[in-house]
């Protein structure tokens, strides 16, 4: 692994991972094969002359260039969804702010990507259960209401305008409802849920103790036995339903109605 400079990386092995760290690296994969490269965060530039390469890029990595990414290769995609296009003999993957170009792989049959998240759109049907190779569940652009289900891992969720339905699953989750009167369902884990409204609802399954607030990071915490669910980012909500109890947060105390 190198460090947080601009590396000059350079591998002629079978078998191994590259990991480039932060920096604007140069990764060369020299006719070496079963190699899986993460060049990191920075604005990276990768050349491949290699057989069954794994290319990983993650949400925030940067602009990164891949020279050589052929038949046989993978783009694995973390923490957000993407979109393609060609520009002349090039692939372009946009992954929220960053893009990764592919040169030269416009003339490749099939340009092989696989993403740990799933882009629910209005044409999704409804209810979604998250299959155990995702991770996250991108509902944003979705206006219509949606049930969505995470799975064991640790999910990232975020609904649509709709009046949404979200359950985490048996992982430490993170939870986004969005707009609309929203629904999260807790069962176990540690999960964070952002943006809680006063129209919006939480259901917890199984006896927990009374929320505590944070005033330092302005949470609200409900301990449910080993595990937890803590409310941030709600801005300025002061009413909070829980089950069938509310909650009102002032003067910097919170209380059941």
């Amino acid at each position: 692994m190198a460090g947080t400079g601009n590396d000059d990386i350079s591998n002629n092995g079978n078998n191994v991972t590259i990991n480039g760290g932060d920096g604007n690296d140069s990764i060369e994969n020299y006719y070496a094969n079963n190699v899986t490269i993460t060049a990191g965060a920075g604005n990276d530039s990768i050349r491949n002359s290699g057989s069954n390469v794994r290319f990983q890029y993650s949400a925030g990595d940067g602009n990164d260039s891949i020279v050589g990414f052929n038949a046989t290769s993978t783009l694995q995609i973390a923490g957000n969804t993407y979109s393609t296009k060609k520009s002349g003999s090039n692939v372009i993957v946009t992954v929220g702010k960053g893009k990764i170009t592919l040169d030269g792989a416009a003339t490749l049959e099939t340009v092989k990507i696989v993403s740990d998240t799933v882009k629910i759109t209005n044409s999704t049907k409804s209810p979604v259960k998250l299959k155990s190779s995702y991770k996250n569940a991108d509902a944003s652009t979705r206006t219509k209401a949606v049930k969505i289900t995470g799975n064991s891992l640790a999910n990232s969720i975020v609904g649509g305008s709709g009046n949404d339905t979200l359950t985490g699953g048996t992982g430490n989750d993170s939870l986004w409802g969005g707009g609309g009167s929203d629904t999260f369902i807790y069962s176990s884990g540690k999960d964070v849920i952002s943006g809680f409204g006063s129209d919006d609802l939480l259901k917890i399954t199984g006896t927990f103790s009374a929320p505590t607030y944070n005033k330092s990071d302005k949470s609200i915490a409900f301990k449910v036995g080993s595990g937890s669910v803590t409310l941030r980012d709600f801005g300025t909500t002061t009413t909070f339903h829980v089950n069938s109890t509310t909650y009102q947060l002032s003067g910097g105390k919170l209380r059941a109605r």
